[in-house]
């Protein structure tokens, strides 16, 4: 009996410890630079510090939602979206780290204001190269049927 419906993901996808263990990945990295924001803004006003934290949790909570509708999404998207949520978080949190050892620019907020939209457009970069080469792909395997 065949009990899959068109809502269902379809079957050729990561396996589900992978999809869990990018988002732990994700979650971590996210209270990692939470934590760097909140040290490097300790003497902020608490409503600029709380502004600054949600700001910085952006490109994470769109990685976490682009997870998880990524479900009904090619596997090479998947696996695409899987490296930028990799690098997304691995680079915010060394160059939040980088920040927090050694202030290189005279203006403390400067990576906390630049990194969660230069986050975004990364993000958006990579999944439009992967849903274009997904594409050109497709059409090129159809063209051979």
């Amino acid at each position: 009996m065949n009990t899959t419906t068109s809502e269902e993901p379809p079957t050729s996808e990561l396996p589900s410890f992978l999809r869990t263990a990018y988002l732990i990945v994700v979650s971590l990295g996210s209270i990692g630079a939470v934590g760097l924001c909140i040290r490097a803004g300790q003497n902020s006003p608490r409503f600029l510090l709380v502004m600054f934290v949600i700001w910085v949790l952006l490109p994470f909570a769109a990685l976490v939602w682009a997870n998880r509708i990524s479900a009904y999404w090619s596997l090479p998207l998947r696996i695409t979206l899987n490296i930028a949520m990799l690098v997304v978080t691995v680079g915010t949190l060394v160059i939040y780290w980088d920040d927090s050892i050694a202030h290189r620019r005279p203006q403390a907020a400067f990576v906390y204001v630049i990194i969660p939209p230069v986050s975004l457009l990364l993000i958006i970069i990579i999944a439009l190269t992967a849903t274009l080469i997904s594409r050109r792909n497709s059409r090129r395997q159809n063209s051979f049927h």
